[in-house]
């Protein structure tokens, strides 16, 4: 399982943008954590399989050029 997490301070437009792309590029979600900052923006993480020929790093490129999204950071997630 691999993930992608970035701050936004608008997590409702955010959110459904990235779960668009991970959708287009035809991975598997396997889940979505948002919670917001002590103060700011508010984390979001999403959870997702790669699958097919797409490397798990086009889709973290492709979220990290949504407007507004910060602190983008992505790779394996734990075993």
């Amino acid at each position: 399982m691999h993930y992608t997490s970035f701050l936004s301070a608008e997590p409702i437009d955010h959110l459904p943008r990235a779960l668009d792309e991970l959708r287009r590029i035809g991975f598997g979600l396997c889940g979505v954590e948002m919670a917001p900052e002590r103060q700011g923006p508010a984390r979001v993480r999403i959870m997702f399989h790669p699958q097919g020929v797409i490397a798990p790093e086009t889709f973290l490129a492709r979220v990290a050029r949504i407007p507004g999204v910060d602190a983008l950071e992505g790779g394996l997630a734990g075993p």
